[in-house]
């Protein structure tokens, strides 16, 4: 299981990876900046990128552009278009078509708005 500090990127060849540091702060401090630090390292299986990629986007107070899904994850808008409107009939996504931003009760169940996008 990664730590909570994991970070999403893509890769050279345009697979998106999660990488996570090591958990414990002494093991951290102690790799001194070596590849020890790296806790772990794996590519993001396709069907985890919409929980992957909204688990990031979400939590950004101001929200994202919807184009950047389909931009950074390579999926067509539509495969998250079911989830993206049970969110919005339940108060917790603003209901602007260009951007993807949770309402402030959407802050307040962020846990449950993520999870709606898991596969």
């Amino acid at each position: 299981m990664p730590a909570p500090t994991a970070k999403l990127s893509s890769s050279a060849d345009g697979s998106v990876r999660r990488r996570w540091k090591t958990r414990l702060p002494r093991a951290y401090l102690e790799a001194s900046g070596g590849t020890a630090r790296i806790g772990g390292d794996s590519v993001v299986a396709a069907d985890e990128l919409p929980f992957e990629y909204m688990l990031n986007a979400l939590r950004l107070i101001d929200g994202v552009p919807a184009a950047d899904f389909a931009e950074r994850t390579g999926l067509p808008a539509s495969s998250i278009e079911p989830a993206i409107a049970q969110a919005r009939a339940k108060g917790w996504l603003e209901g602007r078509t260009d951007q993807l931003k949770t309402t402030a009760l959407g802050q307040r169940f962020l846990n449950d708005v993520i999870a709606s996008f898991l596969a």
